[in-house]
């Protein structure tokens, strides 16, 4: 039997809608925070986030904003907005005022990411242990992983739950959108009409979040078999057809492989 697992496909509208709500939110954390000289953040996904430190902020429904830094993240960058080198600090006594101011960045930005996308404030950000779960950078999973640059050698991973994710997504609803994916409650398993479905191939549901309105994929196998499904590297793990669930394009699991 197949396992259906909740899945969330980003079109190319949803990335640039997602990524202009955590621009905005860096925007205005590096405005509060920064030095108005300080360079444009570099930020890039990744799909293996490593980090030594992990703040979470979260509300209920299991969204959830982490940040992920090195051990001594904190502390080179309170040094830099006190004014003060690393060594500096800590020959002069304080390198206990630049944790402290190190930390609240971080908690500010958590706070503002979270705001951002969700449009609701998260509980007080704390500190674990715990790096995003592994499924998150699954094909289909609906999270976002990102590894941002404050300057050379201070590297951040932020990390949106699919929740989190599926919440600010749903705040387009009333614009003008290409039809891509449903968002609305589109972590859950659903059903889909199948307008059209055409031939058999194996397909990466990672790889749908590539398409565009418009877009065609041409097969060369026989017409109306369903496609197979491959969830992760390895061998495919169900079928699935393509169509369509209130205007938006979506996948229903239809079988075993």
């Amino acid at each position: 039997m197949v396992e259906v697992r909740p899945y969330l496909v980003l079109g190319a509208s949803d990335q640039r809608f997602l990524l202009e709500r955590i621009d905005a939110a860096l925007a205005a954390w590096r405005e509060d925070w920064l030095p108005g000289n300080t360079p444009e953040f570099r930020r890039e996904p990744v799909s293996q986030p490593q980090a030594e430190r992990w703040l979470a902020a979260d509300a209920g429904e299991r969204r959830r904003v982490l940040l992920g830094c090195s051990s001594g993240w904190i502390a080179e960058v309170g040094a830099l907005l006190t004014a003060q080198t690393p060594n500096a600090a800590a020959a002069a006594g304080v390198p206990e005022l630049a944790a402290q101011v190190g930390e609240a960045v971080l908690k500010g930005l958590a706070v503002g990411i979270f705001r951002y996308c969700s449009g609701t404030a998260p509980a007080k950000p704390h500190w674990g242990e715990e790096a995003p779960p592994e499924t998150w950078a699954r094909p289909g999973a609906g999270a976002a992983i990102y590894r941002c640059e404050l300057s050379p050698g201070l590297p951040l991973i932020l990390a949106l739950s699919p929740e989190l994710v599926a919440a600010s997504l749903r705040k387009t609803q009333g614009a003008a959108r290409e039809p891509l994916v449903a968002a609305w409650r589109a972590i859950e398993p659903r059903a889909v009409i199948v307008e059209a479905v055409v031939g058999e191939a194996e397909i990466e549901l990672g790889e749908l979040s590539q398409l565009a309105a418009g877009d065609v994929i041409v097969l060369d196998r026989r017409l109306d078999d369903p496609l197979l499904l491959r969830l992760d590297i390895g061998d495919p793990v169900g079928q699935i057809r393509l169509g369509t669930a209130g205007e938006k394009k979506a996948v229903q699991v239809v079988g075993p492989a």
